[in-house]
């Protein structure tokens, strides 16, 4: 079974177009390549698992910052609830997250987080050995005064205060997926962290959470909301060996990400999905297309 959380200050409810992403600490490295088959493995899985019937097929965007970006369209023509459907994830080795847009279904703009398993990590995060306190990834968002396909892609980095308790976390590089749309990047300075999570505004009122994941904290994943987009954002936490998931993380599309991709989707379903797309997506998807987070 899959085990999904649903990122919670967005607020807008519904279900589709189900994607992911990442990055792991570990492991041999791996090329674009195998990258990118690992998440459109995972994808493909997630979608025939909680999709009745979803027209859709997944397809690449490329590794960026490090990260496989995988995206899913609805084909032009499509009707009923699907009918203009897209969505696009990110793939962390062990855990992802995504970002869809379900118009007819009334879904504006969604989003999840994809834990594998009872992972969320325990306190905040400290030293670690093997681990520095820098974590790489990227943003995916929809960019809402955009028309047609309004999806954003962007590197995100996050380093650590240990002794302060708090993060600093920058989006750069930030662009249309599939238009030539150009904007402006984002930092959000001394977030406080709390327990092994956080939230805040930066100065110019935008909106970040975060969730760590994994003993060492290894991956983070959360929302935010800045300008006209909106959208969910994962990273992973470096190492210092070499070869490490941080040895090779410059932000340009050709990383190399090490870890171990596995995608195999244990853990259990959170929520129930009743399945006739109503948008609440508390229920209980018994087949007929209504989520809860798919994350």
């Amino acid at each position: 079974m899959l085990r999904y959380r649903r990122c919670l200050f967005l607020g807008t409810m519904g279900s589709l177009a189900i994607v992911v992403s990442g990055c792991s600490s570990g492991g041999a490295a791996k090329d674009n390549a195998a990258l990118l088959e690992e998440a459109r493995g995972v994808t493909a899985t997630a979608l025939g698992e909680l999709l009745m019937d979803w027209p859709g097929t997944v397809e690449d965007v490329g590794v960026r910052n490090g990260v496989p970006v995988v995206q899913s369209h609805a084909p032009e023509g499509t009707e009923g609830v699907y009918a203009g459907a897209y969505g696009y994830g990110a793939w962390l080795g062990e855990r992802g997250f995504a970002v869809y847009t379900a118009p007819a279904a009334g879904v504006s703009v969604d989003t999840y987080t994809w834990p594998r398993g009872d992972t969320e990590s325990e306190g905040a995060p400290g030293e670690a050995d093997g681990f520095t306190a820098t974590w790489q990834g990227v943003m995916l968002g929809m960019d809402s005064a955009a028309e047609g396909d309004a999806g954003v892609q962007g590197n995100a980095q996050m380093d650590l205060d240990m002794d302060a308790g708090t993060v600093d976390i920058e989006f750069s590089d930030v662009e249309g997926i599939n238009n030539d749309n150009e904007y402006d990047g984002h930092s959000w300075d001394d977030v406080a962290v709390g327990g092994s999570g956080f939230q805040g505004a930066s100065a110019e009122g935008g909106l970040i959470s975060g969730q760590f994941y994994g003993s060492h904290h290894e991956d983070v994943m959360g929302d935010f909301m800045y300008d006209t987009l909106t959208g969910a954002w994962g990273a992973s936490r470096g190492t210092t060996g070499p070869g490490g998931a941080g040895g090779d993380m410059d932000g340009d599309m050709d990383g190399d990400m090490d870890g171990d991709m596995d995608g195999d989707m244990d853990g259990d379903m959170d929520g129930d999905m009743d399945g006739d797309m109503d948008g609440d997506m508390d229920g209980d998807m018994d087949g007929d297309m209504d989520g809860d987070d798919m994350g």
